[in-house]
């Protein structure tokens, strides 16, 4: 598995992707940071059919409770007992699997005291939000990134002459014979629409389960409205995720607008 991790101000999230299988499951303890009140945990499948078994004690009986209903998304909010030290994680699978997992830890802080995330980190933070909320209402967004990888070019035969041609149009192409040769992922995913549901939950906020707006106000209190406008302005469609989390980012002062950056208006 690959691993990645950031910290930011009142928030930490662990990143891992690869495959199990049944002989091969994986298995991580996450140390929880000093001061975290909440935890979310997803487990995502792109391929195959993974479990997920998350062990943490003490852990609230309400907290047990599977939050998708997307066969290939496991997904819990826990609020974490004071004094929480590690979170220990280990997924299965029946045949082989190609898994993401994220977990991510927040503290709860006065609104005084809370600070903005870098523009990555509130990316990222709203992405997993609306993740959840799309997994609970078992919206299939996994299909919106769906990708196959087509084979490349190989040459005709064992021949110099083959072996040269292929040189010769991969110098066309400014790359070397091998990549000429790799696999290319193509993106074979529908255009995948949020549903109403998902819109009308974004809308009224106190009539959602009480977990999704918790977990859009410890990315920020204005992130639901933003990510509601912002999916609004790409048409509603999830296969649009930068432009979704940028626009909602820059609405909350996360990210810059793209006029402010450097060489914004550069050619």
């Amino acid at each position: 598995m690959k691993h990645s991790a950031i910290s930011d101000g009142s928030a930490t999230v662990f990143s891992a992707e690869g495959e199990v299988t049944a002989t091969a499951a994986f298995e991580h303890v996450y140390a929880v940071p000093d001061g975290a009140t909440h935890a979310v945990v997803m487990m995502e499948a792109a391929t195959g059919d993974a479990g997920l078994d998350v062990r943490l004690e003490p852990l609230a009986i309400d907290a047990r409770d599977e939050l998708s209903r997307l066969a290939r998304v496991k997904l819990r909010f826990l609020a974490l007992a004071e004094g929480t030290e590690e979170l220990a994680l280990r997924i299965t699978s029946a045949g082989k699997a190609a898994v993401r997992v994220t977990v991510a830890f927040f503290k709860r802080e006065a609104g005084a005291l809370r600070k903005n995330f870098s523009c990555k980190t509130c990316k990222q933070l709203c992405k997993l939000a609306l993740s959840a909320v799309l997994a609970h209402l078992g919206v299939p967004y996994l299909d919106a990134q769906a990708v196959t990888d087509l084979p490349g070019i190989a040459p005709i035969d064992n021949s110099p002459e083959a072996a040269q041609a292929l040189r010769a149009l991969a110098d066309e192409f400014g790359i070397t014979a091998e990549e000429l040769q790799a696999p290319i992922p193509v993106q074979t995913g529908a255009p995948v629409p949020v549903t109403q549901a998902c819109i009308d939950m974004l809308d009224a906020p106190s009539e959602a389960p009480a977990w999704v707006g918790e977990l859009f106000d410890l990315v920020h209190p204005k992130a639901m409205a933003a990510v509601r406008v912002a999916l609004e302005i790409v048409d509603g469609y999830i296969d649009a995720t930068d432009r979704i989390y940028t626009f909602a980012c820059e609405s909350i002062g996360m990210c810059k607008p793209a006029s402010d950056k450097p060489n914004a208006g550069a050619a």
